[in-house]
């Protein structure tokens, strides 16, 4: 038996295979990453997290477990932008808030980026009562983060709105209550959490 020596020896062959299937699932993870989550945060990106608020609401209806639902905005944001300018100060306020809102999660907390400087939170299990006190945590939190380190005239605050399961059936008649409460909390001057 003579080898052809344009064709690659099996054993190389074998090696090769393996190499592009590693390198294909490498690529197949990261298109899912860039898929689901928000480049900028890290959070799951607004589809992703309307999805999980899907799944959330479905399993408490369910099984008849407490749900709520947060929207998170960021005071001022482009207030920030402004004073950074060309440095894009606000995305890394944007980076930052998020890495607070992932450090200060309970377990089974869910985030994502829903759109500009608007975040949204969801705390299966969790009645209003205590996802209030869990965003107020959250808010704390923020609050009390050195900014300075970013620019030293930079400030953050977060409002944020808490909706539940007694407000509606659907994930947008949640998101939608939450909204409303977000509103109503920068109304009130921002950095404090309505329900």
């Amino acid at each position: 038996m003579t080898l052809d020596p344009a064709r690659p020896a099996p054993a190389a062959a074998d090696g090769e295979r393996a190499a592009l299937a590693r390198r294909l699932r490498e690529c197949e993870s990261e298109l899912d990453r860039l898929n689901r989550y928000d480049e900028l945060t890290g959070l799951l990106n607004r589809r992703s997290f309307r999805r999980s608020v899907i799944a959330h609401l479905g399993g408490a209806a369910r099984y008849g477990t407490p749900l709520s639902v947060a929207r998170i905005d960021v005071d001022r944001l482009k207030l920030i932008n402004d004073i950074g300018g060309a440095l894009r100060i606000g995305d890394e306020v944007l980076r930052r808030t998020a890495e607070i809102l992932r450090g200060t999660a309970r377990d089974g907390d869910v985030f994502g980026r829903w759109a500009g400087d608007e975040l949204a939170a969801v705390f299966p299990y969790t009645a209003k009562e205590a996802a209030l006190a869990a965003c107020e945590r959250l808010r704390a939190a923020v609050a009390a983060e050195p900014w300075e380190r970013i620019h030293p005239h930079v400030r953050v605050t977060i409002s944020i709105g808490v909706g539940d399961r007694a407000d509606g059936v659907s994930a947008d008649r949640l998101l939608a209550a939450a909204d409303q409460r977000v509103d109503r909390a920068k109304w009130l001057g921002r950095d404090c959490v309505v329900g």
